[in-house]
């Protein structure tokens, strides 16, 4: 196979110039609204400007990092292994381990050692391209896994006890703060957005998926979908650009060109995608196998 090249792509580095301009003159503007008009200076104000300016630190020096330690060398691939400017290079043997990093933005090949010897960040040209290249490479490193096999992971026990005592705090609030309207409609509003958020995460993500040997079941919402392999044109890693960050995603892509992701929020994308190619490629055998002596009668 002759070697690929993939070079980081100059767009993200400027969107990132872009976030840190943006955190820059929105921290400008709050301090010039609170220096200027001693109006705003009130604790309600002061409250909403500290955590309008904690957000916009955070986004500061989280672009600021990454933007300090992006290099843009290229990532190499051929027989040999997976060649990368920082930190190194590693061959397909001695890869013991893919490990998706989603708060450095990256994914990291680790030796035996547990040492992270090549960083691939979301962000490369064709990361999709680059990152399923190399776990198709290793494909026979995941185990083979019985069918059926359930994906799925449900809200941490503290995420849903830190949003039960929001709502308690804020019903509380509204209950305590009669006679003062509109710290009420605030508190209102703030419970309403919790539960909105709860309400959009449960019908928008997938929150499990059912590998079988014919199918998958994909629970998403409030109803299960089944997905048969004969409709299955192709299985892929992606690269989803979201709001505030990139991830990656198992994409189905079926025969009339319509496609779907498929990963359950929490697991690994690497496990979900090597565990659903090779129970649609063995489907896809097997029903290839099955035409084939009808074909000859």
């Amino acid at each position: 196979m002759a070697a690929q090249e993939f070079r980081v792509q100059e767009e993200s580095r400027r969107d990132q110039l872009i976030a840190i301009g943006s955190s820059l003159f929105f921290l400008a503007v709050i301090t010039v609204v609170l220096w200027t008009r001693p109006q705003f200076r009130t604790p309600f104000g002061c409250a909403i400007a500290g955590a309008a300016s904690l957000f916009f630190v955070w986004t500061l020096v989280r672009e600021m990092h990454a933007l300090s330690g992006r290099k843009n060398w290229p990532v190499v691939i051929d027989e040999q292994g997976v060649h990368y400017a920082s930190p190194g290079q590693i061959t397909w043997a001695e890869i013991a381990g893919l490990e998706p990093v989603r708060s450095r933005q990256r994914v990291d090949l680790r030796d035996a050692h547990g040492r992270v010897r090549v960083s691939l960040p979301y962000d490369l040209e064709d990361a999709h391209e680059v990152v399923q290249f190399v776990a198709d490479m290793l494909a026979d490193r995941w185990p083979e896994v019985p069918l059926p096999h359930e994906f799925g992971q449900d809200l941490p026990m503290p995420t849903l006890a830190a949003g039960a005592s929001a709502i308690a705090a804020l019903g509380g609030a509204i209950y305590l703060m009669r006679g003062r309207p509109l710290v009420q409609l605030l508190c209102a509003v703030a419970m309403a957005l919790v539960v909105a958020a709860f309400v959009a995460w449960r019908l928008r993500s997938v929150r499990r998926l059912t590998v079988g040997k014919q199918d998958l079941i994909v629970t998403k919402g409030t109803k299960p979908r089944v997905l048969n392999y004969a409709d299955i044109d192709a299985v892929a890693l992606f690269v989803v650009a979201g709001k505030a960050e990139r991830h990656f995603d198992v994409k189905v892509t079926f025969r009339d060109k319509s496609a779907t992701y498929v990963l359950p929020w929490g697991c690994d994308p690497f496990d979900v995608y090597a565990t659903v190619k090779a129970a649609w490629e063995r489907a896809r055998t097997a029903a290839a196998a099955s035409a084939t002596p009808a074909a000859a009668r």
